[in-house]
């Protein structure tokens, strides 16, 4: 509702003007009303109303005055000028100094009506532009480096390609594909080893207070400005990621040096820090290999301070094992069985008892990083792991109380039964479905040349091993085979209906060669495509 006054010396027109209309009805609340502009003015300054509807003649300070008082102190109000036929130079007056309106007596109650309601929406539009410009000058620094936090967000964490940052590269409306970037990972020094005798409140409390360091040193840093070129994102417990943008690689490379004589290496709350950068390269694929760089780099410093060697005398050089099949525990999972399941985590058991590991951190981190891939595998089939699990960090914490490396696989174990459940339950209608979308993408397409499973796996909105597995389990064969056997299926029939040259038949059939075609469909069918075509 917007506020209306009316302002009338005539006690009975002020009273028919206040009761004869529905103003709730025009969008309007009646606020306040007055017999001059001196009370008027007091009303005013108590309560400011949106319109004003006053006549011109009346005692103590006319309906003018009080006008001209208003402009200058509430430019905002809309006024509404009442005037009888004889006051032709107030109502000259009154257009003159910018009086919304002007309504001759006798008032007609409609032309009133229609005056206020096209007031309403003036005053209506005005503030939804007001709104959009206010909201468009909060998109200050803060509210850009939080999409600029959204955007690092997706290609660093969660995998997102360049493509699919079109949105935030719009609306950041800044040239972020021509400019150079660094990678870095601020962490409390040996923070995973040091976690491991926390409870789960003490970790929280040491990633609070890195995350008052941190706010602490830019704010020291940059001031209230803030940084433009840094942006700091939250990755795992204990640790930040850096991502530092400047227009050359010397302004990505000194911002670089200044943020690391900030931070030096020690926090009172937290103990020492450590802080590393990747390479500089330019545009925001150029920031996804910095941090694949600084990352790697963080993680061989890591293992290398915790590694033991065998008995070949080698060290674990990253959180795989080269000896344990993982892609056969992730088959399980996503279309085996429990006890392939089973029989596949007693692989890992075995492969963990023959290694010599003696470090206890080794062995966590081998497992939770084996936990992380499983958690991601209901992403290639459009899940995610919270609908499955609630929330995977509570199973993480689990591993991390185990102190006995069955115990961990134990732990790991419920995750990956729950997950298998879940690939179970979508089977069937959802593969059909899937299938469907892919044979009839093959259909369409088999007879271009580079047609590759991960075409049709775009166009069926799954990954390319989640369509790989369906194929195989629909059709017993894989993605080649399959794409192979539709391929010759159409060759015969062109052999044997059409008058087309082999090599046209070639062609048509995704094939760049004849020689190559007529090899691939003696494999097939035991003859050459001439010996087909005549017999």
């Amino acid at each position: 509702m917007l506020k209306l006054m009316i302002v009338e010396d005539e006690e009975l027109l002020r009273m028919g003007l206040v009761t004869c209309v529905d103003w709730a009805d025009l969008g309007y609340e009646i606020i306040g009303e007055a017999g001059d502009g001196e009370k008027a003015l007091k009303l005013v300054e108590q309560n400011p109303p949106d319109v004003i509807i006053t006549d011109i003649k009346m005692p103590r300070l006319n309906g003018i005055d009080m006008a001209e008082k208003l402009k200058a102190d509430y430019p905002g109000i809309r006024i509404v000028v009442i005037s009888g036929y004889d006051e032709f130079e107030y109502a000259r007056r009154a257009l003159k100094m910018g009086v919304s309106e002007y309504i001759l007596k006798p008032i007609n109650l409609e032309q009133l009506k229609k005056t206020v309601v096209e007031l309403r929406m003036e005053i209506e539009e005005e503030r939804k532009k007001d709104r959009e410009f206010m909201e468009l000058k909060s998109m200050r620094y803060e509210d850009m480096q939080a999409l600029r936090q959204q955007m690092y967000t997706k290609l660093l964490l969660q995998k997102c390609s360049v493509e699919e940052l079109g949105d935030y590269i719009g609306r950041l409306g800044e040239p972020v594909l021509d400019r150079y970037y660094g990678a870095g990972i601020l962490a409390i020094e040996g923070f995973p080893v040091i976690s491991m005798e926390c409870d789960y409140l003490h970790v929280i409390d040491m990633d609070r207070s890195l995350e008052d360091f941190v706010n602490r040193t830019l704010k020291g840093l940059y001031g209230e400005d803030g940084q433009n070129g840094l942006t700091v994102l939250r990755a795992n417990a204990g640790e930040r990621i850096l991502c530092i943008c400047g227009e050359s690689p010397g302004e990505v490379k000194q911002e670089g040096r200044r943020v690391r004589e900030a931070f030096g290496t020690f926090n009172e709350e937290t103990g020492p820090v450590e802080l590393f950068f990747g390479t500089i390269s330019r545009g925001l694929e150029g920031l996804h290999q910095s941090y694949l760089n600084v990352r790697k780099d963080s993680e061989v410093r890591f293992m290398k301070s915790l590694a033991a060697p065998d008995s070949s005398g080698s060290a674990f050089s990253s959180f795989d094992l080269p000896e344990f099949d993982k892609e056969n525990l992730f088959f399980e999972i996503k279309s085996g069985s429990p006890q392939g399941i089973e029989d596949a985590l007693r692989e890992l058991q075995d492969t963990l008892s023959g290694r010599q590991v003696l470090s206890y951190m080794q062995l966590v981190l081998i497992i939770t990083n084996l936990y992380g891939e499983c958690i991601r595998l209901p992403e290639e089939a459009g899940g995610n792991a919270e609908e499955i699990l609630g929330d995977p960090r509570q199973y993480y914490q689990r591993i991390l109380e185990k102190k006995k490396r069955n115990d961990m696989i134990e732990e790991l174990g419920r995750a990956c039964f729950l997950i298998h459940a879940y690939f179970e339950k979508i089977s069937g209608s959802r593969y059909k479905g899937i299938m469907e979308r892919a044979a009839q993408y093959v259909e369409e397409h088999y007879s271009e040349e580079g047609l590759s499973m991960g075409d049709v796996a775009a166009y069926a909105h799954v990954s390319v091993s989640y369509l790989g597995m369906i194929i195989k389990n629909e059709t017993g064969q894989t993605f080649i085979e399959y794409l192979t056997g539709i391929r010759i299926e159409k060759a015969k029939y062109f052999l044997k209906h059409t008058n087309m040259k082999n090599y046209e038949v070639a062609i048509a059939c995704g094939y760049a060669t004849p020689s190559y075609f007529s090899t691939v469909f003696k494999g097939m069918c035991g003859m050459t495509p001439s010996e087909y075509r005549n017999g």
